[in-house]
């Protein structure tokens, strides 16, 4: 299953998160328009990016 499959059975049974969703950088917000495009910032940015 890959971080896209995630991210969208996530928003589709409007999935929080949990106590492990956090982003681990504090740029993530400003890297949110990589979401899409880019696995690297999906893991470290998994909060910003609605993967978990």
């Amino acid at each position: 299953m890959t971080s896209l499959d995630i991210q969208k059975l996530n928003k589709a049974y409007q999935c929080t998160g949990g106590t492990s969703c956090r982003d681990q950088n504090r740029y993530c917000r400003f890297y949110r328009r990589w979401c899409s495009r880019s696995s690297y910032i999906r893991r470290i940015c998994n909060k910003t990016c609605n993967v978990c």
